[in-house]
């Protein structure tokens, strides 16, 4: 555990003690069993929570002032280039099963 060198190092139970306290005031947050296998992990909470108890990604900020690149292909393009890939891919599966006979 890392403690300021300059302060004394409160013992652990003191420390569980005030992160319980923190956390029933609702000033942390908390995720675990708080079991050997799966321990408390605590941390602030931020406006980014909200999507993630929701289960969803938080969205993506700063990003006002770039423009996105459009794609440069048609889907029909992108088709045809997997197509060909997975052909190639097969062809040299086939090809390595053949030289080992």
């Amino acid at each position: 555990m890392d403690w300021p060198a300059d302060q004394v190092t409160p013992p652990a139970s003191t420390l569980y003690q005030w992160l319980n306290r923190a956390f029933a005031e609702k000033r942390v947050r908390r995720q675990g069993k708080g079991t050997r296998t799966d321990p408390w992990r605590y941390w602030l909470g931020n406006e980014d929570d909200a999507y993630w108890d929701r289960g969803e990604l938080p969205r993506l900020r700063g990003l006002a002032g770039i423009p996105l690149k459009e794609p440069t292909l048609s889907n029909r393009e992108l088709d045809e280039i997997a197509r060909k890939e997975a052909e190639f891919v097969l062809a040299q599966s086939k090809g390595k099963g053949r030289s080992r006979k």
